[in-house]
């Protein structure tokens, strides 16, 4: 098919999903200074960090997006409108979001203005888990939902040709790899309910609350979304429940070459947080989920 076919099929596929938008916060890379960045050094606060750490191993920072840079035209009534997010993570040894694996990650939420400078390293972090710094930029981006299942009274999702164009269409919304997302509804590589594994994975955590902390095998971490003999239907059942909805994408980082972050098989990790009863949000109530092909 030529590209004048494909634009007019394009054509056809925003005026049928159109009504099913939704915004989402795309992080951009940019030129020059930012005090929104992947990597790097976090900014100095206005309270003492204490440095994020896994059995006494400081976290590398993922990521700190200065929430003033937050479009006002996405209403995400849960984060603070001031301040700044940083997002630890443990690259030396992946978490997966199986439960048991605390400390592995950790969301802060710290005041700063962005002009104080930075923080300086604990000495005992492997300087190669200093991610180099990348700028970004918070832009809108109006997206159709991921799991074209939800599109079943609008385009015919049992005929494989018209998915293929469903996929290249969101594809060509999304733009060049890697995509970092605020917000928004989660893309998930194996086709689950990613709400509904935060869930699982804070169930079974739990349930191992009184043993000792372990960090999962190799094999764990890769079959960490498939639906394996040892999985517990009874917390999979409670998973499914209405408390997943309580769960709400915050930040979902893509593989990135340039960033020199990898997941496994140029996957995707992602942190959640779960809001309470009322709506409000508490950052130590965080969630993280990797996946891979």
């Amino acid at each position: 098919m030529g590209s004048a076919g494909s634009s007019a099929s394009f054509d056809d596929l925003a005026g049928r999903v159109g009504p099913t938008l939704f915004p989402c916060i795309q992080l951009r890379s940019v030129e020059g200074e930012s005090t929104s960045f992947l990597g790097g050094l976090p900014p100095r606060s206005v309270d003492e960090l204490e440095w994020p750490r896994r059995q006494g191993r400081p976290l590398s920072l993922l990521a700190c997006l200065d929430l003033r840079d937050v479009p006002e035209s996405v209403e995400l009534r849960w984060l603070p409108r001031s301040g700044s997010l940083l997002f630890f993570c443990d690259l030396e040894e992946l978490p997966c979001g199986l439960g048991g694996e605390d400390g592995a990650w950790r969301v802060l939420h710290v005041q700063s203005d962005g002009r104080s400078g930075l923080e300086e390293a604990p000495a005992e972090l492997d300087p190669k888990r200093v991610l180099p710094r990348k700028p970004v930029e918070l832009a809108v981006v109006q997206l159709p939902p991921p799991d074209i299942d939800a599109l079943a009274d609008r385009l015919d999702v049992e005929d494989d040709r018209v998915v293929d164009r469903y996929s290249e269409y969101r594809e060509s919304l999304l733009g060049a790899r890697p995509w970092h997302q605020l917000g928004g509804i989660a893309e998930s590589i194996q086709d689950a309910d990613l709400r509904e594994e935060c869930e699982y994975g804070r169930l079974r955590q739990e349930r191992l609350g009184r043993e000792p902390p372990r960090v999962p095998s190799r094999w764990e971490r890769l079959v960490s979304f498939f639906r394996t003999p040892q999985e517990d239907p009874v917390l999979r059942a409670r998973a499914g429940g209405l408390e997943k909805e309580r769960w709400q994408l915050l930040l979902q980082l893509d593989s990135d070459d340039e960033l020199g972050v990898q997941w496994l098989d140029a996957g995707r990790g992602s942190f959640f947080v779960r809001l309470s009863e009322s709506g409000s949000v508490d950052f130590e109530e965080t969630w993280f989920i990797l996946e891979t092909h």
